[in-house]
C-alpha cells in the first residue's frame, strides 16, 4: 500500500488574505490549509492529510501525472480522430468559438518610469482599439507607481458583445463589493463555469440595482431599434467612472443574461457536451499528451468541472450556472473545449507564487490572480480612473471616440494597442497606421506616445505565399528537434512522441528569416511613410519577440521554455512592432494620407 506523500509548509506572502480550509473533506476540517502536499492539494497538517489519503489518491497517484501515461488511441492501436479524415483537422475546436477568456499576452502597456517618468504630471490616455481583454488593463493600471495620481483614461473597444458585457460586470464587481470579496467574486465570474449559490444571489441584486436606470430607459423608448446606441455611466470609486456606449441589443442580451435560469446538472450536462465530448478524447489527450506530466491532473480537473479553484478546495458550493458562460437564449456553453484560463498570462510569475502545490496549474494561477484583483479593486476606490466601453470596428472607432468625446473628454491617445488586427487577414498594417495612428499624440505633446501591434499569422501567410522559404525554414528545424528530444523510434505511426516532435519543431522555426520576408512583401516601409509614421527598432513597451525561444541557452533552459510555451499558449513566434508620429518629415512637407 502506498502512503501518503510528506507535507511542507507552504509559502505565507498571500495567505494572510486568501485562506483556503484544509482539504480534509473527510472530517470537514475547517482549519486553514497551510501545508502543501508534495503533489495537489493543501492540508493543515500531516494527520488530516494521512486521514484524507483515500479519498486524494487518485488525484495524487493518477496516472496522468507519470512520464509513462500514454492516450488511449495509442494503448488501443487505433489512429487518432485528428489524423483521420472523419476526425477532421489536426487544429478543430469544439463549441460556439467565443473567445471570452482573454487570448491575447497581457502586459503593462505604460512602463512609465521606463518612458515618460515617474514625475510625469500630465493624464495619460489609452486606447484598446481591438481587444478588450480586460487582463491588459488589470496588469497595466496595477503596474502604475503608487505616487502616479493624474487621471488615467482608458477607451476599451470590441466587436464581440458578451466581451464587451463581461468587462462591464467585471468593472462593476471589482467597484462594488470590499477588495478581498470583490477580488474573489471577479475571478469565478471571470473563468469558473459555476458560482457559489451565495455569491450568484448577490451578484444579481447588486447588478439589479446597478443597471435599474437602463432598464427604465429601455422600457420607456421600447420601440427604439437594437443599433440604436445607449449611453450610461456609473460611478466606481471616489473619482473613478464607467462610460458604456453601447446598441440597445447590448442591453437586451445583458438582461437576458442575468435571468438565465439554469440548474447545476443541467449546466453540468450542457458544457460536457462541449469539454467532455466523447467524439473529442482524441483531441483532449493529445493535448495532455503534450503538457509535463505534473500538469496534466489539474487539466483533466478543469475539463470536467471548469472551476478555478486549486484541487483541494471544496467544490460543493458551486451550484449555480455562471451566467456570462452560457447563451441565454439556446443554453449552450459559449467557449471552445480549447478555453483556457493559463493562456498568455505570464507563466512564470505564477509558478513562482508559491502558494499552492507545484502540481495545481490552477491553484497556482488563483493564488496568482487573487491578489491582483484586489489590488485593482483597492486602485478603484480611490484613483482617477476612467474606462469608456465600445464595440465597434476599429476602421470606425475615430468616429466614435469623437461622437461620446463629451463624456471621455479624450481625443488623442499616449498608447494605442490594435491587438492582432495588424495581421494581414484582419486589417493589414497599411490601414491600422492610415487609419488608427492619427489617434496618437504628436511627438510635441508626448514623446513617448506609442502605437503598438501585434503579429500572430505571418508564419501561416508566408506559408502561402511563400512555400518554399517557409519549407526551407521548417527543414531546419527536424534536424534542430533531435538536439532537444531523447533519440528513439516512435513505436508506432500513432506514438504521441511525433506529436512531441512537431510541437518542438513549430517551436524552432527560423521567425527572424519569416518576419523579414512578411514586412518586406507587406510594405512596411512604404505604409509609414504613406501614414507620418516610423517604427521602433528597439521596442521600449515590449521586445519585439519577446516570448522566442531562446536556443542559445543551454538544453536543460530550452526544453524548460518549452514546457512553458505548452502551458501558457504561446508559439514563440508572437511579434510586437511599436510605431511613433515621425513628426519630423511631416514639417518636412511628407502629407498625413
Amino acid at each position: 500500500m502506498s502512503s501518503a506523500p510528506a507535507a511542507s509548509t507552504a509559502a505565507t506572502s498571500l495567505t494572510n488574505t486568501f485562506i483556503l480550509r484544509c482539504a480534509n473533506s473527510l472530517s470537514k476540517c475547517e482549519k486553514p490549509g497551510t501545508s502543501v502536499c508534495s503533489g495537489c492539494n493543501l492540508y493543515c497538517s500531516q494527520d488530516c492529510q494521512r486521514d484524507h489519503w483515500k479519498a486524494h489518491k487518485s488525484l495524487c497517484k493518477s496516472p496522468l501525472s507519470k512520464e509513462n501515461w500514454d492516450p488511449e488511441w495509442f494503448t488501443s492501436n487505433r489512429t487518432p480522430a485528428f489524423m483521420t479524415n472523419e476526425g477532421g483537422p489536426l487544429l478543430s475546436t469544439c463549441g460556439m468559438n467565443k473567445y471570452l477568456l482573454g487570448n491575447m499576452p497581457a502586459f503593462d502597456h505604460i512602463k512609465l518610469e521606463q518612458n515618460e517618468g515617474s514625475d510625469w504630471e500630465k493624464p495619460l490616455d489609452l486606447c484598446f482599439a481591438a481587444s478588450g481583454d480586460l487582463r491588459n488593463i488589470l496588469v497595466t493600471v496595477n503596474s502604475l507607481p503608487s505616487r502616479f495620481k493624474n487621471p488615467c483614461n482608458v477607451i476599451i473597444n470590441d466587436r464581440e458583445m458578451y466581451v464587451v458585457l463581461r468587462n462591464m460586470l467585471l468593472l462593476r464587481i471589482l467597484s462594488a463589493f470590499p477588495p478581498t470579496e470583490a477580488a474573489e467574486m471577479a475571478l469565478h465570474l471571470w473563468y469558473s463555469a459555476k458560482l457559489p449559490s451565495a455569491m450568484c444571489q448577490k451578484l444579481r441584486e447588486s447588478f439589479s440595482e446597478s443597471f435599474k436606470k437602463i432598464s427604465v430607459h429601455m422600457d420607456k423608448a421600447a420601440s427604439k431599434s437594437g443599433e440604436t446606441l445607449l449611453s450610461t455611466s456609473f460611478e466606481l470609486g471616489e473619482k473613478a467612472k464607467m462610460h458604456c456606449v453601447l446598441p440597445r441589443a447590448y442591453w437586451t442580451e445583458l438582461f437576458s443574461m442575468l435571468n438565465l435560469k439554469m440548474s447545476s446538472q443541467e449546466a453540468t450536462e450542457v458544457r460536457h457536451r462541449i469539454t467532455m465530448n466523447k467524439d473529442r478524447r482524441d483531441y483532449r489527450e493529445r493535448h495532455l499528451s503534450l503538457l509535463p506530466p505534473n500538469c496534466r491532473v489539474a487539466k483533466q480537473q478543469f475539463y470536467e468541472d471548469g472551476l478555478l479553484l486549486p484541487l483541494g478546495a471544496d467544490r460543493s458550493e458551486f451550484t449555480e450556472a455562471n451566467f456570462t458562460l452560457f447563451d441565454s437564449h439556446g443554453g449552450g456553453w459559449m467557449l471552445n473545449d480549447s478555453a483556457e484560463p493559463l493562456n498568455c498570462w505570464g507563466i512564470r510569475a505564477v509558478l513562482a507564487n508559491g502558494t499552492a502545490p507545484k502540481n495545481d496549474l490552477y491553484g497556482l494561477l488563483y493564488f496568482y490572480l487573487l491578489p491582483q484583483l484586489e489590488k485593482f479593486a483597492t486602485r478603484l476606490r480611490t484613483e482617477d480612473l476612467h474606462f469608456t466601453l465600445l464595440s465597434v470596428d476599429a476602421r470606425k472607432i475615430a468616429h466614435a471616440i469623437q461622437s461620446c468625446s463629451s463624456k471621455h473628454g479624450v481625443t488623442s491617445f499616449d498608447r494605442i494597442d490594435v491587438s492582432n488586427l495588424s495581421d494581414r487577414g484582419y486589417i493589414g498594417i497599411p490601414d491600422i497606421l492610415r487609419l488608427i495612428s492619427p489617434l496618437l499624440k504628436t511627438q510635441r505633446v508626448n514623446p513617448h506616445a506609442v502605437l503598438i501591434t501585434l503579429f500572430l499569422n505571418y508564419h501561416a501567410e508566408i506559408e502561402q505565399t511563400r512555400p518554399r522559404e517557409y519549407k526551407e525554414s521548417m527543414t531546419k528545424n527536424v534536424d534542430e528537434a533531435t538536439k532537444y528530444l531523447p533519440r528513439k523510434l516512435p513505436r508506432s505511426h500513432g506514438d504521441p512522441f511525433l506529436l512531441k516532435v512537431v510541437e518542438v519543431q513549430g517551436f524552432l522555426k527560423d521567425s527572424g528569416k519569416l518576419w523579414e520576408l512578411y514586412q518586406r512583401d507587406n510594405m512596411f516601409e512604404m505604409a509609414a511613410e504613406l501614414s507620418g509614421m516610423k517604427q521602433r527598432k528597439v521596442g521600449k513597451i515590449i521586445a519585439t519577440n519577446p516570448y522566442r525561444l531562446r536556443k542559445e541557452d543551454r538544453k536543460e533552459k530550452v526544453l524548460e521554455q518549452i514546457d512553458l510555451m505548452q502551458i501558457s499558449g504561446l508559439n514563440g513566434a508572437e511579434r510586437y512592432v511599436e510605431w511613433v508620429r515621425n513628426d519630423e518629415e511631416m514639417l518636412g512637407g511628407v502629407i498625413r494620407i
